[in-house]
């Protein structure tokens, strides 16, 4: 990479910081941190070293908790210089000594990583030949090579080429977390310069996460497109990945009864369980008498009728097409509901629409409905015409099932839902469906 001029005169001024035989003052700490330039090593693409940039390290130290932290792939120690600041404050805004060990292999960035984070204990070594009496860590944190680097070894029980996979494995040995900086394409999750979260999980991940159980999830809203022009030479779409590595070293749980391999395959991907059906010939036994029903479960109209909303003087009947939301909770809320909810961008209420349910992201109470405004509500300019996202405490009233919707499409909605981008693609198939109904309507 070739360096502007200001570029390789403030690096001349940092590296000849570095070689001085005094401690350094904290501004000079500083100016070889900002100023130091990788690419003045000839093997730094090579090894596929780019420094973190220093407002995304900032950022970063704030996921570290405990006593003990390691930086693995530490490079010249961005990391680990904001795990500890000025006042001896750790990042934790807890206060006393803060143990730091940073592992790098190349001994140039050792040697200048020691004149800037005196702090820490500087280990000149590869991840995969680390020191034996290291010892348990409380996290790690890690900006690793990315993609199928040339490396001299691979992680516990992963056999994939992804180096930021490798480097992931490596740590669960070492602390119970691990706030990691990876490649965008590499984290089940897009959040960085996204309008919308987006869960999608390559075929790399789904092996990686198989073959080590380990789980990547998102930060508490690091946005790391916003400092792409503080990288030096290259501009990566990253994301920040927090790791709980004790849930790995738990044992699976044992596969359940009458499930065909691929079902327990789907289960085991998606982390939830499949409803299977009943063996032939087994017959399920009728619920006692007073058994209530589960809220939520709402039976589908048939076609050509139509539902009204309940009126606060007519109550809703078993069996009907009706959900008031005194008896049927907003949790608990089934594809295919319609409801009336805001209309909500950066936090401006433009009104009240009516939508359908195709989906939710999460499992908790507080987790988005993924929804399709298809008749009322102002539209958003970037939605997608109509596919949005609503909070329950957004949902005013339900007002029943979408009628309009034949159950192999309602099928396809549940199925294709997982995530925004899914319910996009389910929207697309909801609206030819519609067309199709009224073309048909038409003709007859």
């Amino acid at each position: 990479m070739s360096l502007t001029r200001q570029d390789s005169e403030l690096h001349l001024q940092a590296a000849t910081l570095a070689a001085l035989d005094r401690p350094l003052t904290r501004d000079e700490e500083d100016l070889v941190l900002d100023h130091w330039q990788e690419s003045s090593t000839v093997t730094n693409r090579l090894d596929g070293a780019f420094f973190t940039p220093m407002g995304l390290a900032r950022d970063m130290a704030f996921e570290v908790v405990g006593d003990r932290v390691i930086d693995l792939c530490a490079g010249i120690g961005r990391l680990a210089a904001h795990c500890v600041d000025s006042w001896g404050m750790r990042s934790d805004g807890h206060l006393g000594a803060r143990e730091l060990v940073c592992v790098e292999r190349n001994p140039e960035y050792v040697e200048v990583g020691r004149k800037v984070v005196p702090e820490a204990t500087w280990i000149c070594a590869d991840i995969f030949d680390l020191p034996e009496d290291l010892g348990r860590f409380d996290t790690v944190i890690c900006n690793p090579p990315y993609g199928n680097v040339e490396r001299s070894g691979d992680g516990p029980g992963y056999r994939g080429r992804r180096f930021e996979y490798h480097a992931l494995a490596v740590a669960s040995r070492l602390a119970p977390r691990g706030v990691f900086l990876i490649p965008q394409e590499s984290a089940p999750f897009q959040i960085s310069g996204k309008r919308l979260p987006r869960y999608e999980r390559s075929a790399d991940y789904e092996r990686f996460e198989q073959q080590t159980a380990i789980r990547l999830e998102p930060s508490t809203g690091i946005d790391t497109s916003q400092y792409l022009r503080e990288w030096h030479g290259v501009a990566p779409r990253t994301e920040v990945a927090v790791c709980d590595f004790t849930a790995a070293a738990q044992p699976a749980p044992e596969p359940a009864r009458d499930r065909c391999p691929a079902q327990q395959e789907l289960a085991d991907r998606r982390g939830r369980p499949v409803l299977t059906r009943p063996r032939r010939g087994a017959h399920r036994a009728p619920p006692p008498a007073g058994t209530p029903r589960r809220p939520g479960r709402t039976t589908l109209p048939r076609r050509g009728t139509r539902t009204r909303p309940p009126s606060s003087s007519t109550p809703s009947h078993t069996g009907a097409a009706v959900m008031n939301t005194a008896t049927a909770p907003v949790a608990a809320l089934a594809v295919g509901t319609v409801l009336y909810c805001k209309r909500v961008k950066q936090a401006e209420v433009l009104g009240t629409g009516k939508a359908i349910v195709l989906g939710r992201l999460g499992a908790d109470e507080f987790a988005p409905y993924i929804v399709w405004f298809y008749t009322e509500g102002p539209a958003v300019q970037g939605d997608d015409s109509t596919v949005s996202l609503a909070f329950p405490r957004e949902v005013e009233r339900t007002v029943g099932r979408f009628e309009d919707f034949s159950l192999t499409t309602l099928r396809a909605i549940a199925k294709g839902s997982e995530d925004f981008s899914g319910a996009v693609e389910v929207w697309r198939i909801a609206r030819a469906e519609l067309r199709r109904r009224a073309e048909h309507r038409a003709a007859r």
